[in-house]
C-alpha cells in the first residue's frame, strides 16, 4: 500500500483490511488489530517525498471530508 501511494501520489483509504489484499504486513490486520487504514503523500513541488499511514482498530467508513483534509496536510507539510 505505501509502494502504490508512494507511486501513484494518490491517498488510499481502506475502510476494511482483511478486504484488503494489498495488505501484507507480518499477517493480516486482524491479527495485528488494526482494521481500517489512511495512507497519504507528502508532496513538495508535484513530488512525493514520503507517504504517512495511519490505523485505525475499528473499521472507519469513507470519510470524504477528513480525506480531503489530510491529503491537503500532506501537501502542507
Amino acid at each position: 500500500m505505501l509502494g502504490q501511494v508512494f507511486a501513484s501520489g494518490r491517498a488510499e483509504w481502506i475502510s476494511d483490511l482483511r478486504q484488503s489484499p494489498g495488505f501484507t504486513r507480518g499477517g493480516s490486520g486482524e491479527d495485528l488489530k488494526v482494521l481500517s487504514a489512511v495512507i497519504f503523500p507528502v508532496v513538495l513541488n508535484d513530488e512525493v517525498h514520503l507517504v504517512l499511514e495511519f490505523f485505525s482498530e475499528t473499521t472507519t467508513p469513507l470519510d470524504l471530508q477528513l480525506l480531503e483534509v489530510l491529503i491537503n496536510t500532506g501537501v502542507q507539510l
